[in-house]
This record gives C-alpha cells, sequence and structure tokens, in this order.
C-alpha cells in the first residue's frame, strides 16, 4: 500500500502512525487492541498503530500536478479527497484523467463529495458504492 502527500511533514507524521484516543473512537475495540497499543512517550492518550501493520504501507511526496512524482505502479484504489478543489477546473480534469489511467483494470478512484461529480473520465464508469460516487476502471 502507498499513501502521499505533498507535504514532507505530513508524510513524518503519518510514518510515525501515533493517534489520539479521539481519532480511534469509530474503530471498535478489538481492532484497536489488534492493530494499536500505547505510544511510548507520548500523552497518555496516544496509541500507536502496530509496527507490522507500518511496515505494509510505503509513502511518497507527490505533486499532483507533476505527474513525473507519481511514483511507480498501477493501482486497484486511489483515494484523491479533498484535494482538487484547490485547482482550477481544467487542472481538476486532468489530475483525474491521469489518476484514472493509473488504475488497474477493475480498480476504483474515489474523489470527495462534490468534488469531479458529473465528469466523465475516459476508461471508467461512474458507481455508487456505499453512498459514495467513485470510478471503476473499465478497461
Amino acid at each position: 500500500m502507498r499513501g502521499s502527500d505533498l507535504r514532507e511533514s505530513a508524510l513524518e507524521k503519518a510514518r510515525k502512525g501515533r493517534y489520539s484516543a479521539r481519532a480511534l473512537e469509530g474503530i471498535p475495540e478489538p481492532l484497536r487492541r489488534l492493530y494499536f497499543s500505547a505510544a511510548d512517550g507520548g500523552p497518555e492518550d496516544c496509541y500507536e498503530i502496530n509496527a507490522a501493520v507500518k511496515a505494509l504501507v510505503e509513502f511518497d511526496c507527490i505533486n499532483l500536478v507533476n505527474p513525473a512524482t507519481y511514483g511507480p505502479g498501477e493501482h486497484d484504489v486511489i483515494f484523491c479527497q479533498n484535494v482538487l478543489i484547490y485547482f482550477r477546473e481544467a487542472v481538476q480534469e486532468e489530475i483525474a484523467y491521469r489518476l484514472a489511467r493509473r488504475l488497474n483494470p477493475g480498480g476504483l478512484l474515489f474523489f470527495g463529495p462534490g468534488e469531479m461529480a458529473g465528469v466523465k473520465l475516459p476508461g471508467t464508469q461512474t458507481v455508487v458504492i456505499e453512498g459514495s460516487l467513485a470510478h471503476l476502471r473499465v478497461e
């Protein structure tokens, strides 16, 4: 799995995998016990994701406007939520097209609510999954 952001500071925070008790409220207790433990040297209500889970994720610094930074491979799912709102419409569509082309056949591309609504991306069809709109790569 890969996670990405434009800011190295955000990536460093993600690599640490530390979360407040409040951030974990929606996770059922059995899963919390399985995947999290009290963080060493942190506040009393700070938890850290287990090393085995951390090892499954790689983090990349990506600039969505510069496709050369996108990194290797194609993906089964891409979440690009609440990011495109910061770009002009023409740039939004170009980024969305590039991301859709990075999906494996059958892969899903999710945007934030209202982002890219009504836009048809070549090679995809729009699907609704649990109330969220996604683009399914069909070719």
